[in-house]
């Protein structure tokens, strides 16, 4: 967990203040602690370093795998609050195709935060049926971003949501969920192509 945080020099990367970055990493280690007060107050104290004014900075790039290394870690609480801050970073680049997006250079740093945000996919898919509510829900509210996911994964992005839409009980959750399920279909509308009709009509049966 957190391996490699101490390879990085961070007093040399400018955060999204301008400031320097040597307290990033015990923000992150503070992450990891059972203290709950900690925990919510290094999260809020890193939001401002890495995501103030939703400006993406050099530090921001360094910081989002580690938080995706968080979310894969059982032990890590408020998984949730994670999740939130990462949706936060998520950054529109509308003027992009979905396959422009994907080029690292397309956008300088607001792109390359796309990538990493979007490298953890799958980690984010599992959430969607986690056993916390606030878990589920932010996971289901980055689905509902910029798509930021490559094509390819637009069937199994789809297929996801429409099954937390199924087993959903929580009605805040659910109809944030077919929200999700709206955006997926409107982003990855030309991979979603032969399902155009069975992702109509289960929207609307979800809504009736």
């Amino acid at each position: 967990m957190l391996e490699g945080l101490d390879k990085i020099n961070w007093q040399g990367i400018k955060d999204s203040a301008g400031h320097s970055s040597e307290e990033i990493p015990i923000l992150l280690q503070q992450l990891t602690s059972s203290n709950t007060a900690l925990r919510r107050r290094a999260i809020n104290d890193l939001g401002l370093r890495i995501n103030l004014d939703y400006y993406v900075s050099a530090a921001t790039i360094q910081v989002i795998p580690f938080l995706i290394d968080l979310l894969k870690t059982e032990s890590i609480e408020d998984k949730h609050l994670i999740l939130s801050e990462l949706g936060e970073m998520i950054s529109p680049t509308s003027e992009l195709s979905s396959k422009e997006a994907h080029n690292a250079s397309a956008e300088g740093l607001p792109a390359l935060g796309n990538l990493e945000i979007a490298k953890g996919l799958f980690t984010y898919l599992r959430f969607l049926h986690h056993e916390e509510a606030q878990v589920r829900l932010r996971a289901v509210r980055l689905f509902q971003s910029y798509p930021i996911f490559a094509d390819e994964y637009g069937p199994s992005i789809m297929q996801e949501i429409c099954e937390r839409c199924k087993q959903e009980t929580d009605p805040k959750i659910k109809r944030e969920a077919i929200y999700a399920l709206r955006a997926v279909f409107r982003n990855y509308e030309i991979a979603l192509s032969d399902k155009v009709e069975e992702c109509k009509a289960f929207i609307k049966e979800l809504e009736s």
